[in-house]
């Protein structure tokens, strides 16, 4: 699966039907947040998937974070 934008790009191996995630708050303004976090209710939507945020006992996660890696 990928996921394209401006200013995000992202591939995943998906192995379960849920995603665990973080967002790196401290450099994506609120605006940008607000989009990802849409963007995820959009793929809930239409596929089998389900975003969850991430808790400390989760080792594979995807992190949204400004700039590169």
């Amino acid at each position: 699966m990928q996921i394209c934008s401006k200013k995000y790009y992202l591939v995943l191996h998906v192995v379960s039907d849920q995603i665990y995630y973080t967002i790196y708050f401290l450099y994506i303004a609120t605006k940008d947040q607000y989009i990802i976090k849409t963007a995820m209710r959009e793929w809930e939507k239409y596929t089998c998937i389900k975003f969850r945020e991430k808790t400390i006992s989760d080792i594979n996660y995807v992190r949204f974070q400004n700039g590169h890696g």
